[in-house]
């Protein structure tokens, strides 16, 4: 354990019972530092009383502000005592900052009306990509390659933590969106190598960018007691190009389903999820499809805007593409115009000083200014 802890930073449990039946309410950093230290100061009898017969871990796939650590896990009640799992947070971050400039790129619009004529499994085509897109794919790869590597740590460190019973003796849930899925698979993983049962209840894992091959998963399949439910989408695009590197041959949890393992269900969005970045928003909706009792759920989950646009191309409606492309290019020609000027106007100032003639005497930097016509020196 101390191994994986040292190359893994900012390993710790944030327990969310401060915000157990208030939803929307908000727990930052602070109140989390504030709550792990109450839970050290609490008697014994107060412990046993805030513990519930059951735990569930939250692990988050990246990050877009600190408050997104515990922001996905309010939807649950409090039949079970819930934990955010955070580590890694400047990583999870900086990824989450590349995702976001991604997904607003003018490429990456582009390909979105490209999307829109294609049939599914159209991310796992290698040939789909654009090179505007893989112009800029080192923009997200390398984040993207570093969080990977350090969510892989974190399941094993995870794992070390449920063998230790940190969570005492009670049966564990798991859920995790993207990288937080990867973090799950590698914790599975490890349990599965050291034959440590009966430790995980249940599993949800949500955009998982890891293998979808059968046997491999019946294999963690005996570490987990009750069911694993695998929720994906065959046009997570982001998903399918964030992994295009990885070999395809044992297939992609996020993308496909994972078939023929008993008690693993399969959960597909791909009629109604496009994008990943969708996922953190849509817990509370996803785990109700799961049949988990007691979340807070908006409603049912919408489609998105490019399913949307999906199913009007399939039934023959036209769509106006080109139309959809110039607006998006004069939005962002706009953006880039206003970066420019205001580029333009800071290099102008940079180069511009304020000197007396006196000085400008004194070093040489030029002839002092000539007296005014008409007026003699006094």
């Amino acid at each position: 354990m101390d191994k994986y802890a040292k190359e893994v930073e900012d390993f710790k449990f944030i327990p969310l019972e401060l915000e157990s039946g208030l939803p929307g309410s908000r727990l930052t950093s602070a109140d989390s530092e504030s709550n792990a230290s109450q839970d050290q100061n609490q008697t014994p009898k107060q412990k046993q009383e805030s513990r519930r017969l059951r735990v569930t871990i939250g692990i988050n796939g990246w990050l877009n502000s600190e408050d997104d650590i515990t922001k996905p896990w309010r939807v649950l009640d409090s039949s079970s005592e819930v934990f955010a799992l955070r580590y890694e947070m400047k990583t999870l971050l900086s990824l989450g900052t590349a995702l976001q400039d991604l997904v607003s790129s003018f490429a990456w619009k582009t390909l979105k009306m490209e999307i829109i004529k294609r049939t599914v499994l159209a991310t796992l085509w290698a040939a789909l990509w654009p090179i505007k897109i893989l112009a800029m794919a080192s923009n997200v790869d390398n984040p993207f390659s570093r969080a990977s590597n350090r969510s892989q740590k974190a399941g094993q460190l995870l794992a070390d933590a449920l063998i230790n019973k940190v969570q005492g003796e009670r049966p564990v849930t798991l859920i995790g969106y993207s990288l937080g899925a990867k973090a799950i698979h590698a914790c599975l993983q490890s349990l599965a190598d050291r034959q440590a049962f009966g430790l995980v209840e249940s599993v949800v894992i949500i955009g998982t960018p890891a293998p979808s091959h059968a046997p491999h998963w019946r294999t963690l399949r005996c570490v987990v007691s009750g069911p694993i439910f695998n929720v994906y989408s065959e046009n997570d695009m982001v998903l399918g190009f964030v992994y295009r590197m990885h070999s395809l041959a044992l297939g992609v949890a996020g993308l496909q389903a994972i078939d023929n393992v008993n008690g693993l269900h399969n959960l597909d969005l791909s009629d109604r999820v496009s994008g990943h970045l969708r996922y953190p928003s849509l817990t509370g909706e996803i785990l109700k499809e799961c049949g988990f009792l007691g979340v807070r759920a908006s409603g049912e989950i919408e489609k998105d805007d490019v399913i949307k646009m999906k199913d009007e191309h399939a039934q023959g409606e036209l769509i106006d593409i080109e139309a959809m492309e110039k607006k998006d290019y004069k939005e962002d020609s706009k953006e880039a115009d206003q970066l420019e000027k205001e580029s333009k106007v800071t290099q102008d100032l940079k180069g511009l000083s304020v000197s007396s003639s006196e000085s400008a005497k004194d070093i040489g930097g030029g002839p002092s200014l000539p007296a005014r016509p008409g007026r003699e020196a006094s």
